[in-house]
């Protein structure tokens, strides 16, 4: 209970001064500090808000200047190295008979190895 009303009476004349340099008599010496110190934080409040403007603006055309190059390689497609790089190995399985064909082909291979297997190999 103490600290709270350390930390009353602190901010409570804190409050009074702030009140007197601002109502009452703001010409007064006592208020000269207060004064100074007030328009320094306002210029230095202003000074950092261009800092932050400055930065974002310049970082923000960084960024723009870059997704103006991507935007241009990305219009630099090579077409045909495209079709030159792609992988055509699963074509080989594609064809172009029947279902019924390659049905009968492929039994006929089944049938033909299991001919091979159960013939006795020639003796030499």
């Amino acid at each position: 209970m103490d600290a709270i009303k350390a930390i009353n009476g602190l901010v409570d004349s804190w409050w009074k001064f702030f009140d007197y340099c601002f109502n009452y008599n703001p010409a007064s010496l006592v208020c000269e500090p207060f004064w100074t110190k007030l328009i320094a934080g306002f210029i230095l409040f202003g000074a950092l808000c261009v800092l932050v403007g400055g930065w974002m603006y310049f970082s923000f055309r960084r960024k723009y200047a870059a997704a103006l190059r991507a935007q241009v390689e990305r219009e630099r497609i090579d077409e045909e190295g495209i079709r030159e790089a792609v992988w055509n190995g699963d074509k080989a399985y594609q064809a172009h008979l029947p279902d019924a064909e390659i049905l009968s082909r492929i039994r006929a291979s089944v049938e033909e190895r299991k001919r091979e297997a159960a013939s006795p190999p020639p003796n030499g």
